[in-house]
C-alpha cells in the first residue's frame, strides 16, 4: 500500500503506475460494504493522511481523507451544518463524494455533489487538475 502525505506524492505515485501499465485502486476510510478498495491487482494508494479541515462561514474545506463525523462536528461547532447525511459518518470526504453519498437529509438538500464548489483532483496519469467553481455557491 502507497500512502502518500501530500499532493506531489499521489501525483507521483499515478504517473508510475500510469507509465508502467500497473492498475491503482484509491483507498478511502474502508467504509463500503461492497469491498470496492480491495485489489484485484495493482497497486492501493491510500489518501488517509489528506485530512485537512477547515470550516468557514458558509463553506469548509476538507481533504479526501477527512471524516464526515469530523465534518459534521466542526460544522456545528461554528453554529453550521453539512446538508448531505450519508448514514455512515466514518465514511472519507473522498468517498462521499466519489459516491455522491446521500442520507435522510437527501429529499431537502439534495446528495452530495451538489454541494461541491470545488475539487482538485489528480488524474489516473498524474495530471492534476483544479475544477474551479463548479457551481454557485450555495450557503449551508
Amino acid at each position: 500500500m502507497i500512502v502518500p502525505g501530500d499532493e506531489a506524492g499521489v501525483v507521483a505515485a499515478l504517473r508510475e503506475a500510469s507509465a508502467a501499465g500497473v492498475p491503482v485502486t484509491i483507498a478511502g476510510a474502508g467504509t463500503g460494504l461492497t469491498g470496492g478498495r480491495v485489489p484485484l491487482g495493482g497497486w492501493v494508494i491510500s489518501l488517509e493522511k489528506f485530512t485537512r479541515l477547515e470550516v468557514k462561514a458558509g463553506h469548509a474545506i476538507a481533504g479526501a481523507g477527512a471524516l464526515l463525523r469530523d465534518l459534521h462536528a466542526a460544522a456545528q461547532g461554528s453554529g453550521q451544518f453539512y446538508p448531505p447525511d450519508p448514514t455512515e459518518t466514518g465514511a472519507s470526504i473522498g468517498g462521499t463524494i466519489a459516491t455522491n453519498a446521500s442520507g435522510s437529509r437527501s429529499l431537502k438538500y439534495g446528495a452530495t455533489r451538489r454541494w461541491i464548489e470545488r475539487l482538485r483532483v489528480v488524474l489516473a496519469d498524474g495530471r492534476l487538475i483544479d475544477c474551479g467553481e463548479l457551481r454557485r455557491r450555495v450557503a449551508w
